[in-house]
């Protein structure tokens, strides 16, 4: 009698493996739901299965559902892969703490990247760096996603602590193979190191790369203006300012423009024009505290926020609870263009399109209670990982926007003092002669004018001008 069970035992797997073999996956999920006790092989095959029909989330539930049972360096490995992917570290992190040391100093390199990332996101880059597997582990993963991911992590964590050339190892494993993935985030990433290392010519080439349809672009031009105004490339610096201060891009949070602008023209005696863009600055943003201060309680209730986020990422009508139309719309893009907001909303996306769809799959209603447990767990976490993140970031923009409004100040006070200097004297400018020809075969196009823009045209604006601090009595 005791082996009466194993007949029936040996159909099941027999079942299972042409359901499998057939691609009636949810068939053979609906055979191993039949289980009271899934052993560690059910919930990986669980997992394996939920991935493949793009369940993410019930594939990464269920396969640390079997990793309690047996931590399998294989299964562990592609917990890894999945929650480097949605960006959701908080289950995996907890699991592998509870490992035994054995298993704990032996954990595959996804599984290290997600431990790497969980404490970055935290903002503790000593404990990340800990944690961070050699750049040389990266080739380990296949090209894909979770590739991309383990490579921004670790040169975003080297870059955090000034360990540039770590950081550019680190980035060199996600060129040139990666699928499926937008390049431009580590383009960016790089051409930032390469900015401060000084190196500027290798930061544009960088920026150069970047493709316009990128979230990283406007980023990248904003680098590409500061390199050119360092290498006293200053009609190129004029044109990627263009680019950026276009009606095209008006909501975009970038104090620095402006400040940049008048620091390019001051440069070149243009000291009227310096100060009309010192004074479009303090018109956009010289009033933007309040309304910092009032978006900050708005974090205080984090579902809340992702919903004002998610509004604003689908173009749909907001309350701006009293913040002014224009601030209103700095504010959210300076938070949406982080890249961790962007990866935390497709997150969000794609835990919503599981709930929508497995809420009309009959064949799958076993797995609904399960589901509606990791949907509240993974709601909570990517709310609280974007609402942490996003405190963080306007932070930074309130400093950012102080600390433009100061250079801004000191170069309106400088730019009145040459002026002044100039009215006392009696100088007049004079335009130095200037090689038209040579400007434009530098590979930029050549605009004579001011305050048109053409759509089509945004990012390849260029200045060919000469500087006029060339005096005479």
């Amino acid at each position: 009698m005791m082996g009466a069970s194993h007949p029936t035992h040996a159909l099941t797997k027999s079942k299972l493996r042409s359901l499998i073999k057939s691609g009636y996956y949810k068939q053979a999920l609906g055979e191993l739901s039949k289980s009271q006790r899934p052993s560690a092989s059910q919930y990986f095959l669980r997992a394996d299965l939920f991935n493949k029909l793009g369940y993410y989330h019930l594939d990464l539930a269920q396969r640390i559902e079997g990793l309690k049972k047996n931590p399998s360096f294989k299964h562990l490995h592609r917990a890894g892969n999945t929650a480097l992917v949605l960006g959701r570290y908080d289950s995996l992190v907890s699991l592998v703490s509870r490992l035994p040391s054995a298993s704990r100093r032996s954990l595959p390199v996804t599984v290290r990247l997600v431990q790497a990332a969980h404490s970055l996101r935290k903002g503790d880059l000593r404990s990340a760096i800990r944690y961070l597997p050699p750049a040389n582990s990266i080739e380990q993963m296949s090209f894909g996603l979770p590739r991309y991911e383990g490579a921004a992590i670790g040169a975003t964590i080297n870059y955090g602590l000034r360990k540039n050339s770590t950081a550019l190892s680190y980035l060199s494993r996600a060129f040139p193979k990666v699928k499926n993935a937008d390049l431009g985030h580590l383009r960016l990433l790089r051409a930032q190191i390469y900015y401060d290392m000084r190196d500027f010519d290798r930061a544009l080439s960088e920026v150069s790369e970047i493709n316009r349809s990128s979230p990283s672009w406007f980023d990248g031009a904003l680098v590409s203006a500061w390199g050119a105004y360092l290498s006293r490339d200053y009609n190129l610096a004029l044109g990627q300012l263009m680019n950026l201060n276009s009606p095209y891009l008006v909501s975009k949070f970038n104090p620095e423009s402006y400040l940049l602008q008048s620091a390019v023209l001051y440069q070149l005696c243009y000291f009227e024009s310096a100060l009309r863009a010192v004074n479009k600055f303090k018109e956009k943003y010289q009033k933007m505290d309040r309304s910092f201060r009032s978006f900050e309680s708005l974090l205080q209730d984090r579902k809340r926020f992702m919903k004002v986020v998610g509004e604003y990422a689908r173009g749909r009508k907001q309350s701006r609870f009293g913040i002014p139309q224009e601030h209103w719309i700095l504010i959210l893009d300076g938070l949406s263009s982080e890249k961790y907001m962007g990866q935390l909303d497709r997150s969000l996306n794609q835990l919503e399109k599981e709930n929508q769809v497995l809420r009309k799959d009959r064949q799958l209603a076993r797995y609904r209670r399960i589901f509606q447990s990791e949907y509240k767990y993974a709601q909570r976490e990517y709310f609280e990982s974007a609402r942490n993140g996003a405190k963080k970031r306007l932070r930074r923009m309130k400093d950012m926007v102080k600390e433009s409004l100061e250079g801004a100040l000191s170069v309106e006070l400088e730019v009145n003092t040459r002026l002044r200097d100039r009215l006392i004297s009696g100088s007049v400018a004079r335009r130095r002669q200037i090689d038209f020809d040579k400007e434009i075969a530098k590979g930029y196009e050549f605009w004579p004018f001011e305050g048109e823009f053409w759509r089509d045209e945004t990012g390849y604006y260029a200045f060919a001008t000469g500087s006029v601090c060339e005096e005479r009595r």
